[in-house]
C-alpha cells in the first residue's frame, strides 16, 4: 500500500538535547524510506548531521508537509 504521505516536517523544543536527538534519528530514518523530510529551521541548526538544505520555516512546513510531526522536550511524539 502507498504511503498517502510524501513530505513530512519534523519540528522539536528547541536547546533540548533529548528532541534533537529524537528529531535526528527520525530525520535519518525517514530519509532512508525515501520521503521528503523538512526540518524546522530553529531547531534543525542545533543537529549538525542535518543537510542545511531541509531546514524550512515552521509557516513552510505547515504548507509543504503531508504530515508533520512534533517532538517534546521529553522525546514524546505528537
Amino acid at each position: 500500500m502507498a504511503s498517502p504521505f510524501k513530505t513530512i516536517g519534523l519540528i522539536g523544543k528547541v536547546n533540548h538535547e533529548g528532541a534533537a536527538i529524537t528529531l535526528h534519528r527520525l530525520y535519518t530514518f525517514l530519509q532512508a524510506l525515501g520521503y521528503k523530510v523538512l526540518v524546522e529551521k530553529i531547531v534543525g541548526t542545533q543537529i549538525p548531521e542535518i543537510d542545511k538544505k531541509v531546514l524550512t520555516e515552521l509557516v513552510d512546513i505547515a504548507k509543504l508537509s503531508d504530515l508533520a510531526v512534533v517532538v517534546g522536550g521529553d522525546g514524546n511524539m505528537l
